[in-house]
């Protein structure tokens, strides 16, 4: 669900902000149906197969006059370098910058475990360095149990790859379904670390 709530803050952000998601996995048109799926409450499901109601297409009129307003970039960044992101930040003049995900982004290192803390560090550079938000999606470890088989909670140590990410993280978000087995489930969004304010979780 990290996809679907990245979406759906950067069309909130993006009524105020320059902002500018750069997806390594999904295609500009997935993630404008994501959008219009959020804007217009249609499901996405319906909106794939183009299976719509008149008060379907209505919404979805609507949610696309909103959209056009937006101050939206979707940027294709397959194979790019936290350099090639910066770049184009600059070049397009984004304030925010969303990375999906971070684990995908090319870079140097002799194993996974070096070349994702120097992304990591890269992006906490760029977001100093060029004075904008960057908000980073990142893969946890796979999800354990109990003896019980009730789900373990993840924790800041289960970044995947690197403990660099949650040293150069000002703010983390961690999500995980209430119930692994139906993904129908409510999800549970835990803010882990915030070096400015409080910490704790809610469920979406």
């Amino acid at each position: 669900g990290k996809t679907l709530l990245s979406v759906a803050l950067a069309l909130h952000m993006a009524k105020i902000y320059r902002v500018g998601y750069y997806s390594l996995e999904t295609r500009t048109k997935k993630l404008v149906d994501r959008a219009m799926a959020t804007m217009s409450q249609v499901p996405l499901s319906d909106i794939k197969e183009r299976h719509f109601s008149s008060q379907d297409w209505a919404a979805m009129s609507q949610a696309a006059v909103a959209y056009a307003k937006l101050t939206l970039d979707h940027v294709d960044a397959a194979k790019m370098t936290v350099a090639d992101i910066s770049s184009r930040a600059l070049s397009l003049r984004h304030q925010v910058v969303f990375v999906d995900y971070l684990q995908l982004i090319s870079g140097p290192g002799a194993s996974a475990y070096e070349r994702v803390s120097n992304i990591s560090r890269d992006l906490h550079l760029m977001a100093q360095d060029l004075g904008i938000t960057v908000i980073a999606l990142a893969q946890l470890s796979r999800e354990t149990k109990d003896k019980q088989g009730r789900l373990i909670p993840p924790s800041m140590s289960d970044f995947r790859d690197s403990g660099q990410i949650e040293q150069d993280a000002d703010v983390a978000l961690l999500l995980w379904p209430e119930d692994p087995d139906d993904y129908r489930s409510d999800r549970i969004l835990k803010i882990g670390k915030n070096k400015e304010g409080t910490k704790g979780k809610i469920t979406l």
